[in-house]
């Protein structure tokens, strides 16, 4: 290495940040569908919290559409996990494209939803929403902007059987 030239930073470490970002999102929608579809009762009446009924706040209850949405989030936040433990950089941006493309209009319909809540909920609830649409956003943006193992300089390809010419390291 040569003075005033940075060693390139591991695979590993400039990846943890989706990584971290994707087992966030799996996780959190993980524990939501898990709720929704084993407890849809539980989850209708006291979701995020007793006192705090979001879910109740809108029209009645219907057991069926609760498990079907749950076993929706859970395949989600499968598709997820599967992204943060592989790290396949095609499988990772599908993955925040496919929650967006549900988050986004779940947003929106919460969103104009919000006229017969209490204040504090309205906030929370939206908050948390934009929330749900803003990480994976961020997380995708980032994502496809961070050039593939091998574009850099001294950064071997991580594709099996790839050989990365400038590096002298192979893949595989």
């Amino acid at each position: 290495m040569t003075a005033g030239r940075a060693r390139p930073r591991p695979a590993w470490r400039r990846r943890s940040w989706l990584r971290a970002g994707l087992v966030f999102l799996a996780g959190m929608w993980g524990l939501v569908g898990a709720i929704q579809l084993l407890l849809p009762r539980v989850f209708f009446d006291d979701f995020p919290a007793p006192g705090h009924p979001w879910v109740a706040m809108l029209p009645p209850y219907n057991e069926h559409l609760m498990r079907d949405v749950g076993a929706l989030v859970l395949a989600n936040a499968l598709v997820l996990a599967v992204a943060a433990v592989s790290m396949e950089r095609n499988l990772a941006r599908t993955a925040l494209a496919a929650n967006l493309v549900w988050s986004v209009p779940h947003l929106a319909f919460h969103a104009s939803h919000v006229g017969h809540y209490p204040p504090v909920d309205a906030v929370a609830q939206t908050a948390s929403l934009a929330l749900g649409v803003a990480l994976p956003a961020v997380l995708l943006v980032a994502a496809w902007l961070d050039p593939p193992p091998g574009a850099r300089p001294g950064v071997p390809d991580e594709r099996p059987g790839v050989s990365d010419e400038r590096s002298g390291v192979s893949g595989a």
